[in-house]
């Protein structure tokens, strides 16, 4: 099921970014994205961030009314800002040379995700039957 809603980041686990990149055993190449794949998702489905990479996840509003009137930052926003940044430095960090330059420019992990994909993510018959 896809989270279609902003994550709420006061529940979300708070896993340092060291943590998630150890996790990651293998390293984008040309020919692993299947394996690849598979293992950022499960990691990232299993910490609640899935919707940093699918595209449901949408920011808060980056100020809200104060009692006086006036805005505040909203620190939901701050929190989010700080996460979302967090995703993409991960799926960055699990990359060899060869696909980080396929990303080069993309400012966002879903966008990274999205380029990832269009780059490594075709797959011929004979491909798939080797895994």
């Amino acid at each position: 099921m896809t989270n279609t809603s902003t994550p709420d980041v006061s529940t979300t686990p708070v896993v340092p970014l060291h943590t998630l990149t150890h996790m990651v055993t293998i390293k984008l190449t040309s020919s692993n994205y299947l394996l690849w794949r598979n293992q950022i998702l499960l990691i990232l489905a299993s910490h609640e961030l899935s919707s940093f990479v699918d595209g449901s996840s949408t920011a808060p509003s980056p100020s809200i009314p104060a009692a006086d009137g006036s805005s505040a930052i909203n620190p939901a926003f701050t929190a989010w800002s700080a996460l979302f940044q967090k995703m993409k430095s991960v799926i960055l960090s699990t990359l060899t040379e060869e696909a980080m330059s396929e990303v080069l420019g993309c400012d966002t992990a879903r966008s990274v995700w999205v380029s990832l994909e269009a780059t490594f993510g075709h797959s011929s018959p004979l491909r798939v039957y080797q895994l």
